[in-house]
């Protein structure tokens, strides 16, 4: 982990932040840029032992009885970085019980949270932790870092900095995992194919799936992606007005399946006719 994968922003404060450690970290950023792998860099950095507080497996919040454990933990004397793994799922509760270990720090123990925002965490946490914003690395950075740590043909690799939207996290997850690689491969060449099909092979492609609402989603995720790239590349004012109307129309579909909670069926079978 020698290697720091991050923007050069976010890398000339990580640098001033370990010339003087505070004893609470807050790294914020969108999932998958790779703040929980700063934290365990900067472990390393400070020759420090870490302890990951995350949510138990089946559960989607870390609760005030593992905090609790924290207490006792933190209280050996010995130092250690305590990493919380999205700060964002600690209940109400536990943030509270959190709060009380950052307002009497155990000595030579340091926190590290990650978290999507700043609003993620109650404000007596942020008032209490030195801010981070963990930016994506440059694309060229990341291919150079995959390149040199993984075995894996350039073409392919492209192709899945797109789909990740060159955020480390969520690359690496990909390409660790061959499950996950797969499914990422197969979701981006069934997008292709959905783009450039009829109206009515759309609408088969959609009945496959069962117009499934997570299917939706990674489809519309993945299709935003692929004509953004033809936007920024077009020549020509009308294919630029063309593409903008089909970012706007998959833009549209999704806010209506994800945020007004509608009928995936019903706004598909609309992009599938207009698309």
């Amino acid at each position: 982990m020698s290697q720091l994968l991050i923007h050069p922003q976010t890398e000339l404060k990580t640098k001033a932040y370990l010339q003087r450690p505070t004893h609470a970290l807050l790294l914020t950023g969108e999932e998958g840029s790779g703040k929980l792998y700063l934290a365990k860099w900067l472990a390393e950095q400070m020759e420090l032992p870490f302890y990951i507080l995350e949510a138990e497996e089946g559960k989607s919040s870390i609760t005030i009885e593992q905090v609790r454990t924290l207490y006792s933990l933190t209280r050996t004397g010995s130092s250690l970085l305590v990493i919380v793994k999205d700060a964002g799922s600690l209940s109400r509760e536990a943030q509270n019980a959190f709060l009380k270990l950052l307002e009497e720090p155990p000595k030579g123990v340091l926190f590290a949270l990650t978290a999507s925002s700043q609003s993620a965490v109650l404000p007596t946490i942020r008032s209490r932790s030195q801010e981070i914003k963990v930016v994506a690395p440059k694309k060229d950075d990341l291919r150079a870092y995959i390149t040199e740590n993984f075995s894996i043909d350039p073409t392919e690799l492209s192709s899945l900095i797109y789909t990740a939207k060159g955020l480390p996290g969520k690359l690496i997850n990909q390409l660790e995992d061959e499950t996950l690689k797969s499914a990422q491969q197969d979701g981006t060449a069934e997008a292709k194919r959905f783009y450039t099909s009829t109206p009515y092979e759309r609408h088969i492609i959609c009945l496959e799936h069962g117009y499934d609402k997570e299917w939706s989603t990674a489809l519309l995720e993945i299709l935003g992606l692929i004509v953004g790239s033809l936007f920024r590349t077009t020549k020509t004012a009308a294919t630029t007005e063309k593409f903008r109307a089909q970012a706007n129309l998959i833009e549209e579909t999704a806010q209506n399946i994800l945020k007004i909670n509608g009928n995936p069926k019903i706004h598909l079978a609309k992009l599938c006719q207009q698309l």
